[in-house]
């Protein structure tokens, strides 16, 4: 995201200066590194997540899938994957309004709502632009909650085509019916 002060707005050639930041913008993303990173500069709480997020990069690669989809429900696992990767699609399904409007914003994230926590396989297929009878694999990234509130991350490869491995909110406790996103913990320490 870039945020655009004032200073853009006024001034004698204000059309000049956004057109010119909207040049580097593109040059900045497509002359961006395809360097899959790592868990270098997460912090400590979030590592193992970080590292399951460079794992899930990598296998989406090597397998060929066409996108990784991260359920979530503050933004946590879709924000490490697009730290990680550059190069597929970030399908990140989320029972929270909030998250998804603060996931709107994060490179190669799609956001999309699922407050009953399933989400819709013809959906993915247009997100995709994969037909009906095409399969194409893909990679799940999540994490469960363990003792004292330790994330345990899990990474899962599907195939489009088995939609029950994929389109259902993996996370059995149900949201209250006024949930909000949980706070974020900063990526970097």
């Amino acid at each position: 995201a870039v945020m655009l002060s004032e200073e853009s707005a006024i001034g004698t050639h204000p059309a000049h200066v956004v057109a010119t930041m909207a040049r580097i913008i593109r040059a900045t993303e497509s002359d961006g590194s395809d360097e899959i990173l790592g868990a270098e500069g997460v912090s400590a709480e979030l590592h193992a997540l970080g590292v399951v997020a460079e794992s899930v990069a990598r296998t989406a690669l090597g397998s060929g899938a066409r996108a990784i989809i991260a359920w979530t429900r503050g933004g946590l696992a879709a924000r490490l994957l697009s730290r990680a990767s550059r190069r597929l699609p970030i399908i990140a399904p989320t029972r929270t309004p909030e998250a998804a409007r603060l996931l709107g914003v994060v490179r190669g994230v799609i956001p999309v709502p699922a407050r009953e926590g399933s989400l819709d396989p013809a959906l993915v297929r247009t997100l995709l632009g994969v037909g009906e009878g095409e399969d194409a694999p893909l990679v799940l990234l999540g994490h469960d909650v363990g003792p004292q509130g330790v994330r345990i991350p899990w990474m899962r490869v599907a195939r489009l085509d088995e939609t029950a491995s994929w389109c259902h909110d993996p996370s059995s406790a149900p949201l209250p019916p006024a949930a909000t996103a949980p706070a974020r913990p900063p990526l970097v320490r």
